[in-house]
């Protein structure tokens, strides 16, 4: 095929299928990394609690947690179920399937970050091996009593404790609700503001719709920061249940921040260019198109053009 004297290359552009463009695979990988840090890694107790640091590990052990484990993953889960939901109801372009593999490829890359962030986590705490800061309640079941020590100044431990006594850098909770609340948050604020698609209250070159659109905007933006109040709450309940110190919770949330941040950039370049490439496009029935790559240097004759050169065409006929 010619256009302007030059010639242009086609190739098909295959329909949209859920078996190719959702991100399935996405999260196995991490996955594998979570199974060994759980299973196949463990930890060795290299920083001794002794008698010139116990201080540090006196604080009391705090039961129930304010936010307990089962709870914060409940949070997590449910948000990666609903994200393909929020994502078809808010986006409203036409092609029914590609809003559904949108959908779909934000909750597996929600799903993939929280995982990496899990790896990469629980390597770390089995690599430093911290004792928790209620190390000494848990050892000796007294916070008050004088502990003993042995010969080479370790304490001595008169109750059985578990390998989590020694994990307590960095704070797992803390990197988690940090990877899922900066993920979320990044990614409303994408919606309500630089996605390019069609919206209730913004259509996809930017303009907004109605008067009150705007506002509509800033109360989604406003919205959009949830996620990351809530992963500060956790945070911070770790340093006041005494499972974690100051330190331990700001490189978790660190840890959290980079995942969040890298896998949701990921997503976006996925998404973005899919919703680019088949958005105009119905692909539903299955049917095979083309899409043409000409020369970006060409100019591509306007309306006028064509119908003078048709004009003449016609003249030189008659």
């Amino acid at each position: 095929m010619f256009q302007n004297g030059k010639m242009a290359s086609t190739r098909a552009l295959e329909p949209l299928s859920f078996a190719k463009h959702v991100s399935y695979a996405a999260p196995f990988f991490p996955l594998i990394l979570v199974m060994i840090g759980y299973y196949a890694i463990s930890a060795e107790e290299t920083w001794k609690v002794n008698s010139n640091n116990y201080k540090l590990y006196t604080f009391p052990k705090v039961d129930p947690e304010i936010v307990p484990t089962k709870y914060f993953l409940v949070w997590i889960f449910l948000t990666i179920f609903l994200l393909p939901l929020i994502d078809y109801v808010c986006v409203r372009h036409s092609n029914k399937k590609l809003r559904i593999i949108s959908g779909l490829n934000v909750a597996f890359g929600m799903l993939e970050a929280f995982l990496y962030n899990v790896a990469f986590t629980e390597f770390g705490k089995k690599w430093v091996t911290e004792p928790r800061p209620d190390f000494v309640d848990r050892c000796t079941g007294s916070i008050t009593a004088m502990p003993t020590f042995d010969s080479d100044g370790v304490i001595i431990c008169t109750r059985t404790i578990k390998e989590d006594a020694y994990l307590s850098f960095p704070s797992g909770h803390s990197s988690c609700s940090f990877a899922a609340g900066v993920f979320l948050t990044a990614y409303f604020i994408w919606l309500a503001y630089f996605r390019k698609v069609d919206t209730p209250w913004r259509r996809k070159n930017g303009e907004w719709i109605g008067k009150l659109s705007i506002l509509w905007g800033d109360f989604a933006y406003m919205l959009a920061i949830w996620p990351l109040i809530v992963a500060l709450y956790i945070a911070a309940s770790r340093v006041v249940d005494h499972r974690h110190s100051p330190a331990d919770v700001v490189t978790g949330s660190f840890i959290g921040t980079l995942f969040g941040l890298a896998v949701f950039a990921r997503v976006v370049a996925r998404v973005g260019v899919m919703e680019k490439t088949y958005m105009m496009m119905d692909v539903s029935s299955g049917s095979k198109f083309h899409r043409t790559n000409t020369d970006t240097t060409e100019s591509v004759p306007n309306n006028r053009e064509t119908e003078e050169n048709s004009s003449d065409s016609d003249a030189a006929v008659f």
